[in-house]
């Protein structure tokens, strides 16, 4: 018996043909890939550690906050820096935490609940928008924990918002909004 030796012979056509599809294939698997990275180093949407002073970020005019891991701080607001501090996490729809200088008045009467924020009741709202119409292809959430605090003659604007589907602030957060520093007066 004889064994003839088979070649494996390949056109430059087919060869082409080879490398145009890995390559489509790889540009449309590429996103995904790179959505699941940023995902896991994004940060959660609902914070899950404890804060940690080591996280502490500091505004100029002396507030500061605690920011869960792996959050970064908020560059959006550029026309507010001098009184806004915020941080979120890095995904499509970010969650984020805040605290704001307010420079106008505050209707009162938008704020009709009440929060504990250092041990003082202060005027809060809590707003959840939902897609409810029949043409929104993606069903989406936007919780809104927004609590106003006085400190002397400096009224502040302290919150969480997030696209997770909840109904009342979790505990964790809490925390966080817990360990925001206000200037003192």
């Amino acid at each position: 018996m004889s064994l003839k030796r088979i070649r494996f012979r390949i056109s430059p056509f087919e060869a082409v043909l080879v490398f145009v599809f890995v390559g489509v294939l790889i540009a449309l698997l590429r996103p995904a890939f790179r959505a699941a990275r940023d995902v896991s180093l994004a940060g959660a949407d609902i914070p899950f550690t404890q804060p940690s002073e080591a996280r502490r970020i500091h505004h100029k005019n002396g507030m500061s906050l605690i920011a869960p891991t792996n959050w970064k701080r908020a560059w959006y607001h550029l026309d507010r820096d001098d009184h806004w501090l915020g941080v979120h996490n890095s995904l499509r729809y970010p969650s984020k935490l805040w605290v704001e200088r307010l420079t106008e008045p505050i209707d009162y009467s938008l704020f009709p609940d009440t929060f504990r924020f250092h041990g003082q009741d202060c005027p809060n709202r809590v707003t959840i928008r939902e897609s409810k119409t029949w043409d929104d292809w993606k069903y989406w959430q936007l919780y809104r924990h927004e609590t106003i605090v006085t400190k002397g003659d400096a009224t502040y604007s302290v919150g969480f918002e997030t696209h997770q589907d909840i109904y009342e602030l979790p505990p964790i957060v809490d925390q966080y909004l817990q360990s925001i520093v206000l200037p003192s007066t």
